[in-house]
């Protein structure tokens, strides 16, 4: 069995937008859906800078290590591994968004919009979490 570990980063700027990215029509998994900016860790990288790293790699905004907060974590079995998916936020002021060749474009939607154009079974599960206790501090 084969250990992995997933993590995504809800971004939220402050309209109370969040960011969601298409993935390229040449995706091997969700060809053209939309997902949070995110992917696998390495086994030997922190969790939060391995989100860190890719949240930067995806889509150039450098977002310091202490502003990312653990949201959401579930493991399941998938294809005989186990898969740790973790979904973290983080506030953003203004950040300028450059896609990776992972993606073919960007969108800042609300809050609530969110779970409707990235439906994914875990991922709503977490930003469904965070609204109902609060945890953005939505105003």
């Amino acid at each position: 069995m084969i250990v992995k570990i997933v993590a995504k980063a809800l971004l939220i700027n402050d309209k109370n937008e969040v960011l969601l990215l298409r993935r390229s029509a040449n995706d091997e998994r969700r060809p053209g859906e939309m997902d949070y900016p995110g992917g696998n860790i390495d086994a030997t990288e922190d969790i939060t800078a391995g989100v860190m790293r890719e949240v930067i790699e995806e889509t150039g905004i450098d977002i310091p290590l202490q502003k990312f907060h653990l949201l959401y974590a579930g493991t399941q079995i998938v294809g005989g591994d186990s898969v740790t998916r973790l979904l973290y936020w983080a506030r953003v002021s203004d950040p300028q968004v450059h896609v990776s060749f992972e993606h073919s474009e960007f969108l800042w939607v609300p809050i609530h919009e969110a779970i409707k154009l990235f439906p994914h079974p875990f991922y709503s599960v977490g930003l469904r979490y965070g609204l109902q206790n609060n945890i953005f501090n939505l105003s």
